[in-house]
This record gives structure tokens, C-alpha cells and sequence, in this order.
């Protein structure tokens, strides 16, 4: 009897060492595949980062060109407008409304831009790459041409 639970027991043991290393041949499977996962998806992130890194840019370079057509813009508007005044073709309340319906145009046009700025640096704050201190974003102050938003910031704040 003794002699038969001893049999027993090392079929058992056998049958278990084999669900063991059947167990143990799935789990390397899983691992070798997720392994494979992990590399592509490796991949495609160092693609998908590249790509918002050149997106990136390319929307800072588009910022930074449509900000300065806004101060040229704006400059040629008003030396325009101001000859008008000059001349007499206007008075001096349409000059100032004028003036003024321009300004705050392009103050919303500036802010728009500042708006996607931000977007651009929260979407890409999230994710690493490209880093927020690379994204600059000319911004310019209507009434001082010659002098950044940022500048003017600076003033305000010492």
C-alpha cells in the first residue's frame, strides 16, 4: 500500500512538473510577444514624437511670420491712416475709431496666437518632446512696435 501511494504520488508529481513547465512555456510565449509589443510601441511613440516635434516647429515658425505680418500690417495701417489725418481726408474722430477698431483687432489676433501657444505647450508638455522652453513665439505691444509683450511683462512685474 505503501508502495502504491508512492506511485500515486509521482504520477501526480510528474503530471504537475509537466502543467508546470506547460505553464512555464506559455508564460515565456507571453512574455516574447509582449516584448514585441513593447518594441513597436516603442516605435511608433519615437515616430509619433518626431512628427509632433516638426509639427511643432512648423506652427512656431507660422506664428512667428503671421505675428510680425501683423506688425507690419499694423505699421503700414496706421502711417496710412495717419496721412489720411494728415491730409484731411479724415477727421479726427474716424481717425480715432479707426485707430482704434484696428487695434483691437489685431490685439484679438495676438491673443489668438498666444492661445495656440499654449495649447501647443500643454499637448506637448504631456508628452516630453519637444520641450516648452523651445517653443518661442514672437508677440508684439500695438502701441510700442519696438518692444516684445514679454519685455513689457518684465517691466510690469519689476
Amino acid at each position: 500500500m505503501v508502495r502504491g501511494c508512492s506511485l500515486m504520488n509521482e504520477k501526480i508529481i510528474r503530471e504537475l512538473a509537466g502543467e508546470v513547465n506547460m505553464l512555464r512555456q506559455k508564460l515565456q510565449n507571453l512574455y516574447q510577444e509582449y516584448e514585441g509589443v513593447a518594441q513597436k510601441l516603442e516605435s511608433q511613440i519615437k515616430l509619433f514624437g518626431e512628427s509632433l516635434t516638426r509639427s511643432v516647429k512648423e506652427l512656431e515658425q507660422d506664428a512667428a511670420t503671421i505675428s510680425q505680418g501683423l506688425v507690419n500690417t499694423k505699421n503700414k495701417y496706421f502711417t496710412a491712416l495717419e496721412t489720411r489725418y494728415t491730409l484731411g481726408e479724415i477727421d479726427e474722430y474716424e481717425y480715432k475709431v479707426q485707430h482704434e477698431k484696428f487695434s483691437q483687432l489685431i490685439q484679438k489676433c495676438l491673443q489668438n496666437i498666444e492661445e495656440m501657444k499654449s495649447s501647443i505647450l500643454g499637448l506637448v508638455g504631456k508628452h516630453g518632446e519637444p520641450r516648452a522652453e523651445k517653443i518661442s513665439i514672437q508677440t508684439v505691444v500695438l502701441k510700442e512696435p519696438t518692444q516684445t509683450l514679454n519685455e513689457k511683462k518684465s517691466l510690469i512685474q519689476n
